[in-house]
């Protein structure tokens, strides 16, 4: 399939509510035998703008007007549609493809957790130390110096104690089921919505019919210190006082979990 922007069908028009942009594409080479499934090869081909998508002004994504509309209509051939896709300033729940926008949070009193023994890629969590004796026996008078000492250790992967979620109207369950595979289970690469790399887990992405609406959950889970995990060397079960993440330290920090670019998404607050 092929989409092209219709040259001259962009139009917009402002008043107290906002602004709002209209602009048509022909998409052709549609395959699908009924006038539904060629109605959704248009509304979500690649060419087209998907719902809640920045608008691109002077060459850059403006998020604060997005696709919050797209209606296709045949196009004189049954392998051709013309698509008319709307942005909009969102201003209320009517013509908000992003419901709660600003995020819900919520507490929890409890955590789950996963005992691990290797970062996302397979590695052994394990560091080293080496030292004078008194850095882990102030009392002792020797000087006899340790190391280096191997250890070896365990992770808990936990759930943060909060976390929020995102509601908004979409148009096609295949996109929602490829935002899940591609974000369910990951963390930001970089910054997000304010949030620093790696302090945000999306934890699931759920999709509701309601009528002949479909609407989708975005949940995620936050965690201030971000979610690496430091391995800490223990010696005879005490922390030398002087660990540091420098060579044979004592301290060797993992990331337990993949990564992608969260602004990827179509939610934000």
């Amino acid at each position: 399939m092929t989409a092209k922007r219709i040259e001259g069908s962009l139009r917009g028009r402002q008043d107290n509510s906002g602004v709002e942009y209209v602009e048509e594409f022909d998409v052709d080479g549609l395959v699908a035998i009924d006038l539904l499934g060629r109605v959704d090869e248009a509304l979500n081909d690649a060419g087209v703008p998907a719902m809640g998508s920045a608008a691109i002004i002077a060459g850059v994504a403006n998020p604060a007007i997005v696709v919050t509309d797209k209606t296709a209509v045949p196009n004189g051939v049954p392998s051709s549609m013309r698509v008319t896709v709307t942005y909009k300033t969102p201003n209320n729940d009517n013509d908000n493809p992003k419901l709660n926008t600003t995020g819900v949070l919520s507490f929890f009193s409890s955590v789950s957790t996963e005992t691990v023994r290797e970062d996302k890629n397979g590695a052994i969590l394990e560091t080293s130390w080496s030292g004078p004796v008194t850095a882990i026996f102030p009392e002792s008078a020797s000087v006899l110096t340790i190391g280096p000492i191997g250890y070896k250790g365990t992770a808990e992967v936990d759930r943060p104690r909060f976390s929020f979620s995102l509601r908004r109207r979409e148009s096609s369950i295949a996109l929602i089921k490829q935002r899940a595979e591609d974000f369910v289970g990951l963390v930001n690469s970089l910054t997000w919505s304010g949030f620093p790399p790696k302090t945000i887990l999306c934890t699931g992405i759920e999709l509701t019919e309601q009528g002949d609406e479909l609407r989708a959950d975005y949940r995620f889970v936050y965690k201030p210190d971000d979610f690496d995990f430091d391995l800490i060397a223990r010696i005879n079960g005490r922390i030398p006082f002087n660990v540091s993440t420098g060579v044979n330290g004592g301290i060797t920090v993992y990331s337990l979990y993949d990564e992608i670019d969260f602004n990827a998404l179509p939610v934000s607050f």
